[in-house]
């Protein structure tokens, strides 16, 4: 008999253990119903954002991941001890050239590729062509790529509205030129 007490007891024991551990939990996490919008679009600085995410719509307001949102516009995120932080994206400047300084270095001629409406540019010295990359994906904080006409391919990114192209995917592909 004074084993089914001990066993009940430790039942008992163990329930209440069991439910308080959830019922804390609870208070702190609630399922909630939220609908996802494939339609909805999101334009930053004017321009379409492609969003690998699914906005979702709860109780009124229209929600984005912080990540996603963040790289759109040129924030870096951490999360720390339960707060989420936004700054300023950096880049070392060692490993970038701005688009600009690199056409005045060489006497690049950028513009755009007829029939794209406006929309890929075209990098060349002496109308032969060096790479051409989307200028849609040229958004503050936002990294892409240009391509060479080999299909070679040259990382960039764009900080504070400065398109940047990778120096060390210059040096590879032997177009960095610098009088």
């Amino acid at each position: 008999m004074r084993q089914y007490k001990m066993l009940f007891v430790g039942l008992i024991t163990g329930a209440i253990l069991a439910t308080a551990g959830t019922s804390f939990a609870e208070s702190a996490i609630t399922e909630v119903k939220a609908f996802l919008r494939p339609d909805f679009t999101v334009q930053v600085d004017g321009n379409k954002a492609e969003l690998e995410n699914t906005p979702l719509i709860y109780e009124g307001s229209s929600y984005l991941p912080v990540r996603e949102l963040a790289g759109l516009l040129g924030k870096e995120v951490d999360f720390n001890n339960g707060t989420i932080v936004l700054r300023e994206k950096t880049v070392n400047s060692a490993d970038w050239i701005s688009l600009r300084d690199y056409a005045a270095m060489n006497n690049l001629k950028v513009s755009t590729v007829p029939d794209t409406n406006n929309t890929v540019f075209s990098a060349s010295i002496n109308s032969v062509t060096l790479f051409t990359f989307e200028g849609s994906k040229a958004t503050n904080g936002n990294s892409f790529t240009a391509t060479t006409p080999k299909g070679d391919v040259i990382k960039m990114t764009n900080v504070n509205g400065d398109s940047l192209l990778n120096i060390s995917d210059l040096t590879k592909l032997d177009i960095l030129y610098v009088k």
